[in-house]
């Protein structure tokens, strides 16, 4: 059960910074700046540059984070690192 817990859990740490870059990348290719525009009491957002700026804050709160495997109790494998 070990390597099938150690496998979900890097699964669970990865698919963040995956998903962050897929948005990123799809946001650039499908999408332009001046679009679509959310207004919000006299705040108007550009729609590109929000969707920039979280898949962005995603990939960098994401990347920051720290996979440590004795937080689920495993033992940590320095040949996996």
């Amino acid at each position: 059960m070990g390597t099938w817990l150690r496998t979900l859990t890097k699964i669970h740490h990865y698919h963040y910074p995956v998903i962050a870059c897929v948005g990123l990348i799809v946001t650039v290719v499908r999408s332009s700046p001046g679009t679509h525009y959310y207004t919000v009491g006299p705040i108007t957002v550009d729609a590109f540059y929000s969707t920039l700026l979280l898949f962005g804050a995603l990939l960098v709160l994401s990347v920051a984070d720290t996979y440590d495997p004795e937080d689920y109790e495993l033992e940590s494998d320095d040949t996996e690192r």
